[in-house]
């Protein structure tokens, strides 16, 4: 957990006061935290075998910041984020009672162990034979089983190309698929070095679904016509049968894919069903989908073209989401896909949306495949001091699944009127609960302070801009996708000037965040300036308000 500030301002004046509290109305303050999840998987391997102590009435767990007193004979914590007096169940004098760290993992449920015995040996045996074949290569991560899915599209657009420079800036022709074959090639060459027994495999959807899994057995074709659940039946009764072999074992599969002539319509819907449903039968959690496609979803379930089929990919979402499966989106520049739709779907389920054309597609590739599941089931708590009270974000997040490089802010004002009785500095605590990708329940306790201050240019003078400036763009990218654009574009020039004027960079590391956020900045007043224009049905293109709205996914 990262404070955008170190100081809490608190207002003593009338016109102080007047002042903080229209910027609490406006949502515009400096009071931001950030939570990340960089590090969970090398941090979690310390942790304490049990669960921590909660206070009665607020909920917030013991910690460093915790004093206890003994009194009439009894250990009492007088809780410091609501102020009651917790009795503890404890032999007097304990001195390992108080956390010593600010940052404590807490098992509180430790998968079945004859269960998970069982699975590792099973992992074992499947493993062993190629235990040989990476032994010289240290970086090789032989227990990782997880099923990577390029779900793609094999309509008639994808053998259209284009014009780019290539690497040494010389013009070359290559179709969308080449393209994607090529990207294919180079990601299944870095898995066989870094994770030779991954599973990975080739859904193919156009008029229907074709699935090549790892391509050492003959395709399965699949209607696509049926309903969510069918189609899910099909993929997971198909996953023993085609992805039988290691990606070790697999170096056909980009000719493969190569050879099926492209035809027909979009039935992406079908096609990320199916896809789903194959997944779901991985031998590991954290399994991902790799989905691209250059036009809209027009077959089957899902369509998108003329009929808005939006529930199909909120239930696949949270679908996937429930089963730890990230779903990654690729679009295609100068073609409309439905961003949007697409982006939330790739969203609620942790994963990443990308918007490219043929010069970075295999970058794009390698971004999202080593973009790995961390941690399944996340709930985060925000535990704030009695006298704040969240403003944006709620103090209860349900976050489902997370990558390395997942976060979430969350901003928070001082309450009208409260009396802080002369206190220096003010707690602020997050409880992360989350299921390892072993099934094991924990949770991550993080207990910071913040001073007070009631000078309001101490308060901003160490600001981190980086932090502010990352909640101002995703607050008002959020606006812009899910709910009003004029509201969106009002926020944005109310977090451009007082960005612009109440935080100055004071090093060189600060100057670099603030110019990254004015070119930020930049880029999402365009992004609101086509919605705008899109809604006052001004000549905009549908592929370029999936441009704008690739921006807004950018900031997540």
């Amino acid at each position: 957990m990262d404070k955008a500030n170190d100081y809490l301002f608190v207002p003593k004046s009338s016109e102080e006061k007047k002042i903080y509290q229209n910027q609490v109305h406006q949502k515009v303050t400096s009071n931001i935290i950030e939570i990340h999840f960089s590090n969970l998987k090398k941090l979690q391997k310390n942790y304490i075998q049990k669960a921590p102590n909660f206070c009665v009435s607020c909920q917030a767990a013991l910690n460093h910041l915790s004093v206890i007193k003994q009194k009439d004979g009894q250990t009492i914590w007088q809780c410091e984020f609501c102020d009651y007096a917790n009795p503890l169940n404890v032999p007097q004098n304990n001195n390992n009672l108080i956390p010593k760290e600010k940052d404590i993992f807490y098992m509180l449920e430790k998968q079945n162990e004859k269960m998970k015995s069982s699975q590792v040996e099973k992992q074992q045996s499947k493993t062993s034979e190629f235990q040989m074949d990476v032994e010289d290569n240290s970086d090789a991560d032989i227990n990782d089983q997880r099923t990577i899915i390029f779900c793609l599209d094999n309509s008639g657009s994808m053998s259209s190309g284009t014009v780019f420079k290539d690497e040494d800036g010389q013009n070359k022709y290559m179709s969308r698929k080449a393209c994607v074959e090529k990207a294919i090639q180079s990601q299944i060459t870095q898995m066989q070095k870094k994770f030779p027994n991954r599973k990975v495999g080739i859904v193919l959807f156009s008029k229907d679904v074709t699935v090549l899994g790892d391509c050492q057995s003959a395709p399965v074709s699949i209607s696509k016509e049926g309903s969510f659940e069918k189609l899910f039946e099909q993929g997971q009764n198909n996953y023993e049968n085609l992805f039988k072999n290691n990606v070790g074992q697999v170096n056909n599969m980009p000719q493969k894919y190569k050879e099926i002539r492209t035809n027909g319509s979009t039935a992406l819907g079908p096609g990320l069903a199916v896809s789903l449903g194959l997944a779901s039968q991985s031998p590991q959690i954290g399994s991902s989908i790799i989905l691209c496609t250059d036009g809209l979803a027009n077959e089957g379930i899902g369509k998108l073209e003329d009929q808005k089929d939006y529930a199909t990919y909120e239930k696949m979402g949270q679908l996937a989401q429930s089963l730890g499966i990230l779903i990654h989106t690729i679009t295609m520049r100068g073609n409309e896909s439905d961003v949007r739709v697409l982006g939330k779907l790739s969203n609620t389920t942790g994963g990443r949306t990308s918007r490219v054309g043929p010069a970075d597609f295999n970058s794009n590739f390698v971004e999202l495949v080593q973009s790995d599941l961390v941690a399944t089931k996340v709930e985060i708590v925000v535990q704030l001091h009695e006298g704040l009270v969240m403003i944006e974000g709620s103090p209860h997040t349900d976050l489902g699944n997370a990558t390395e490089n997942s976060s979430i802010t969350y901003q928070y004002a001082v309450k009208d009127e409260y009396d802080f009785k002369g206190r220096q500095t003010i707690p602020i605590q997050s409880k992360i609960f989350f299921s390892t990708l072993q099934g094991d329940k924990m949770v991550r306790v993080i207990t910071q302070e913040q001073k007070i201050t009631y000078e309001y240019k101490q308060a901003v003078q160490e600001v981190q801009i980086n932090i502010l400036s990352k909640h101002a763009n995703r607050t008002n990218a959020h606006q812009g996708l899910f709910g009003s654009v004029p509201q969106a574009q009002q926020k944005q020039e109310l977090w451009g000037n007082f960005i612009k004027n109440q935080v100055q960079p004071n090093n060189s590391s600060q100057q670099a965040h603030y110019n990254l956020y004015q070119q930020q900045h930049q880029k999402l007043d365009n992004a609101i300036k086509k919605k705008m224009a899109h809604q006052q049905k001004r000549d905009i293109k549908n592929e370029e308000i999936d441009d704008a709205d690739q921006d807004f996914f950018d900031q997540f």
